[in-house]
């Protein structure tokens, strides 16, 4: 299987079940970087702007979310991904829209998405 890429926004209408039940296994802080990896090889990497429950955050406070499994997620127009755990909590991840520094990366044995 190919990997998909895609480069510089989100489209709404992208498929990221893979994503759902999947439990967050641990969570990696960098000084630019936080790196959420699920179960099954599945990783978020962030290096723009992030909210939990709407509200801007650190990149240390996505620990909580450890341990929790993913009950849902979404993407919208302008290349945010919507990520809501078991637990009632929802990471919104945000698109920088910048053309020279990636915002987020989502991947997954086969699947590649850089925004």
């Amino acid at each position: 299987m190919a990997a998909e890429y895609k480069k510089y926004g989100l489209a709404k209408d992208n498929d990221l079940t893979f994503l759902l039940r999947k439990r967050l296994e641990t969570v990696d802080i960098s000084e630019y970087q936080a790196q959420l990896h699920f179960e099954d090889s599945i990783c978020i990497s962030i290096e723009g702007e992030c909210k939990l429950d709407k509200k801007a955050i650190n990149y240390a406070e996505l620990r909580q979310l450890a341990g929790s499994s993913v009950s849902g997620v979404t993407s919208q127009d302008e290349g945010a991904t919507n990520v809501f755990f078991a637990d009632g909590k929802r990471l919104s991840i945000l698109d920088s829209n910048s053309p020279n520094y990636e915002s987020y990366q989502i991947t997954a044995p086969g699947i590649t998405i850089v925004v």
